[in-house]
């Protein structure tokens, strides 16, 4: 007598509960993990951690663009790499304050700061803006130290257009000239 399949498989209820009993058949090999488990849990905290991100000054880029025009070089240059790491603006920040150790004359710090913007997104175009609009700025200074108020201006003027071409030029102008004025004789 011939018996049919249905009569030798387990009800569906029984079948269900001994494959859940079943261990899992995984790789032998030791690197290998199943897909399905969790990491350890010190795996997990240190994945929970590298989450979250340092806060930062929302207003930083804002106040130092302002500073860059009215020519504060003393606030710019007051700025850290270790500041700008996690600011969204690091590379345009990081240039600003290149811009700011280029007129305290400080080479070391001018290339470092030049490189972090470049590494993190400056690009050549901007870097070579800022760099041009400093050397303007520079003549501006010299050009106010000799009492040439009007070629002083021009330079001043010529470097705000350069660096921040959308702004008034020549009211920011008067401004940097009063500002670097009462710094060439201090």
């Amino acid at each position: 007598m011939k018996r049919s399949k249905r009569q030798h498989r387990k009800p569906k209820s029984e079948r269900r509960r001994s494959e859940k009993a079943q261990p899992t058949q995984h790789n032998s090999h030791p690197d290998s993990s199943p897909r399905h488990q969790l990491p350890p849990p010190g795996i997990v905290n240190l994945l929970h951690n590298s989450l979250h991100l340092a806060p930062y000054d929302d207003a930083l880029l804002e106040r130092s663009l302002t500073r860059w025009q009215f020519g504060d070089w003393d606030s710019l240059a007051g700025i850290t790499l270790e500041t700008l790491q996690s600011h969204p603006h690091r590379a345009k920040l990081a240039l600003l304050a290149a811009a700011a150790h280029f007129h305290h004359n400080n080479a070391p710090a001018v290339r470092q700061f030049i490189t972090s913007a470049r590494e993190w997104g400056c690009s050549r175009q901007l870097i070579s803006q800022i760099l041009l609009a400093g050397v303007h700025n520079t003549l501006g200074r010299a050009a106010a130290a000799r009492g040439s108020h009007g070629r002083a201006m021009a330079h001043f003027e010529t470097s705000i257009a350069i660096g921040t071409p959308n702004s008034d030029a020549h009211l920011l102008a008067k401004a940097r000239l009063h500002h670097q004025s009462d710094d060439t004789h201090s």
